[in-house]
């Protein structure tokens, strides 16, 4: 699964943060492709995404760790998509080990992390559910 995966030019990989889409994307980046750090190119202050549609036109073949899409949903990623040899790849793991590895990282205390278990249900039983209703060639895969 992992050759077809990497025969697309530009591969999203997306999933809940702590989920592993950076080790992912740093493990299987082949020496074809560029490794584009959403984090470090987005402006969650300023809610812009133009730096990073400006890096996805500039590189033709790419591995990003995030999915761009801003609070309109997908509308903006579905043109770039369709016109782009395009993959994604959604990233889901247990809950309970994934509330560990935040604990384990250090990221958040306690009271913190109870709060996630929401965002977690909210993360997969809604915006994945609409990227997989968005746009073919997607992959699950099970982080755990």
């Amino acid at each position: 699964m992992l050759n077809d995966i990497l025969k697309f030019d530009k591969i999203f990989i997306t999933g809940i943060f702590g989920s592993g889409k950076t080790r992912l994307a740093k493990h299987i980046i082949p020496k074809t492709h560029t490794y584009i750090s959403f984090d470090d190119n987005y402006s969650y202050q300023k809610e812009d995404l133009e730096p990073i549609y400006k890096l996805m036109n500039k590189h033709p073949k790419f591995i990003m760790d995030a999915l761009p899409v801003n609070r309109n949903g997908h509308d903006n990623l579905k043109n770039f998509y369709q016109n782009n040899n395009c993959f994604i790849v959604i990233l889901k793991c247990d809950i309970d080990i994934w509330l560990d590895r935040l604990k384990s990282k250090g990221w958040h205390d306690e009271s913190q992390i109870s709060q996630y278990k929401d965002h977690y249900s909210d993360y997969y039983d809604k915006t994945a559910k609409e990227v997989i209703a968005s746009f073919d060639n997607i992959f699950m895969y099970d982080s755990t």
